[in-house]
């Protein structure tokens, strides 16, 4: 699936998406945004679990610990990134992982970004599942607002 015009701003911003899937596979691409010289931001289902991850100079990433988010209901998913490089990981409105990738963005990245992963040559890392609801806001959510809309 590509999701045509999505433009990634620079941080800080918000993604909210809601995801479905059954799936197990150990790497499942919910949307990435890539660049043909292998610079990428990526999120991920990895097993039931959510990986942000960026690929500017090297690969940094921030992942979650037992989510499960494979048992095939759907789930309201936000990710937070900082200018500093600080990302948060929020599932159900809930806050399940922070850490730190670099504080420059990838630049030069796809208007339209995509469920499965671009390795230059061809892609891989396909969605097993669905995903609706996709908003990018160019600011921080604040996390109260998080927990709201995701009831």
């Amino acid at each position: 699936m590509t999701y045509h015009g999505a433009k990634l701003p620079p941080p800080p911003y918000t993604l909210i998406l809601d995801i479905q899937t059954t799936s197990k596979s150990r790497c499942q691409e919910v949307i990435g945004w890539f660049a043909e010289d292998g610079r990428s931001t990526e999120l991920r289902l990895v097993g039931g679990d959510l990986l942000f991850g960026e690929n500017d100079a090297e690969w940094k990433q921030v992942t979650t610990d037992k989510l499960a988010l494979n048992r095939g209901e759907w789930q309201r998913i936000a990710i937070q990134r900082e200018v500093s490089g600080i990302v948060q990981i929020f599932a159900g409105g809930k806050l399940k992982a922070r850490g730190r990738v670099d504080a420059h963005a990838p630049r030069g990245l796809s208007t339209d970004p995509r469920s499965s992963r671009f390795n230059g040559k061809e892609s891989d890392c396909f969605l097993h599942g669905k995903v609706q609801d996709l908003s990018i806001f160019n600011f921080l959510v604040k996390p109260e607002v998080l927990a709201e809309i995701a009831m």
